[in-house]
This record gives C-alpha cells, sequence and structure tokens, in this order.
C-alpha cells in the first residue's frame, strides 16, 4: 500500500533538502567573486552574483505561508520577508569589568576600532549578551542611531540551538556569504533590515529596532554581529581582527 499523498509534508522536505543546496551554492558564489581580479569587472560581476545569491535563498519564500526562508548564523536566524522599523539598541548599560564578570568569558573586541565607549549586558541567552559601542568618527560613519558608529554583539548560540535574535531583510536588502577567519558568515547590505532578541519560544524580548550593514559570523560557540555602516571589504578587515 503507497504511502497517502501529503502535499504540505512533501513541500516541507522539498524545502529542506532545497536549502542545503542553496547555502552551499550562495558560499560557492561568493568565493568565485573573490577570486576575480580587482577590476570593473569584478564588481559587476560581484554585484550580479551577490543578486543572485538572494534570489536562490528567496527561491522557498514564494511557499511562505508554508515554510520560511531561514538562514542560521550561530544564534542568529534572518528571514527574507517584509520592511523594518525603529531605531535603538536594548540593554542595561555597564562596565567591561562587569560584562566579563557575568560573562564568563573573555570579551573579544576588534583591534582596529580602539576602546568602546560604552557597553550593554541583556539576556537571552541565559549566559547573556555583550554589546560593545564605538561613537562615530571620520572614519566610522553613523548607523541607524547617528551618534552610533559600530555595535559588536558577542554570545554564546549555535544554529543547532533555539535562536535569540531573529532578522527581517526585505526585497532591497544584499545577504551576501563571507568568509572570516576561516568560518563561514554573511554580509547584509543595501536597504535595511530589521533586528529582533527574542526568548527560547520565539517571542519578542524587545521591539524590533533597524540595522544598516551588518557583518554576522561565530568562532567556536560564539555568535558575532558586527554592525557598521562602511564597505563589505571594510567591514571584513574589521572582523577579522576579532580576538
Amino acid at each position: 500500500m503507497t504511502d497517502p499523498f501529503d502535499p504540505i509534508q512533501d513541500l516541507d522536505a522539498s524545502c529542506v533538502a532545497l536549502d542545503a543546496t542553496l547555502a552551499v551554492t550562495a558560499v560557492r558564489l561568493g568565493a568565485f567573486a573573490h577570486r576575480l581580479a580587482p577590476t570593473a569587472r569584478r564588481r559587476r560581476v560581484r554585484t550580479l552574483l551577490a543578486s543572485v545569491t538572494v534570489l536562490l535563498m528567496g527561491a522557498s519564500g514564494a511557499t511562505a505561508a508554508v515554510v520560511s526562508r531561514i538562514v542560521r548564523v550561530g544564534g542568529v536566524e534572518i528571514q527574507l520577508n517584509t520592511e523594518p522599523s525603529s531605531p535603538h539598541w536594548p540593554g542595561e548599560p555597564v562596565t567591561l569589568e562587569e560584562a566579563r564578570r557575568r560573562f564568563h568569558a573573555r570579551i573579544r573586541l576588534p583591534r582596529t576600532l580602539g576602546p568602546p565607549r560604552s557597553a550593554y549586558w541583556m539576556v537571552p541567552p541565559s549566559t547573556g549578551q555583550i554589546t560593545t559601542v564605538w561613537s562615530t568618527t571620520a572614519t566610522l560613519p553613523a548607523t541607524s542611531d547617528p551618534a552610533i558608529g559600530a555595535l559588536l554583539t558577542q554570545f554564546r548560540g549555535t544554529a543547532s540551538a533555539a535562536p535569540i535574535m531573529k532578522k527581517v531583510a526585505g526585497p532591497g536588502t544584499i545577504v551576501e556569504p563571507v568568509t572570516i577567519n576561516g568560518h563561514t558568515g554573511w554580509w547584509l547590505s543595501g536597504a535595511g533590515h530589521s533586528v529582533a532578541i527574542v526568548d527560547a519560544s520565539g517571542t519578542r524580548v524587545e521591539p524590533a529596532r533597524l540595522a544598516k550593514n551588518t557583518m554576522l559570523w561565530t568562532q567556536g560557540d560564539i555568535t558575532f554581529r558586527l554592525e557598521i555602516n562602511v564597505s563589505r571589504d571594510e567591514a571584513l578587515r574589521i572582523a577579522r581582527t576579532v580576538r
């Protein structure tokens, strides 16, 4: 006796398989773009590849009522969907010393940016997240907040656990694969996207805020999120100095 036809279950299984294929394709497209000579042709091809990557990642979004297209980077989930909203960063102001005491791990900072002006502590996850903030300068243009030139958030989170941060990227946002210190990450640029902090059940614990250019990557079980309004190559240079 044959199994009954279940279109929802079959579609879900097909999308899971498609997602795995798309993730590999996106990484290969990004790697190919990096190998091209640094010419105007490379820039044009990289723009085309980035657009193709977004189309690939949105392919299963046509069935959004059943399956959402999701990209995971450690404890961050990126959903290609609709327009985001409001600019602010949540958390309790703390000193770096207090942040280190609560985090029970070394807080990693980019060597190229100098000391941060402030730090914020927030839960979830249960082990906490630290956000360090740098002011705008001549080389650090304003992010979604005119007084902030860079934000670096770090927390324990892996793709196998429930996300504690969700992003929503609209059609004007480019989501591009990158490599940072041997680890695959993602670069979000173009139109702004929203970012929200959620608990283990997926419920928002803070209102969504608007974010601009952002780099996401992991090192071990630590997820990093660098929000910085510079070019992709400059953001990569800074991210690679986070130790």
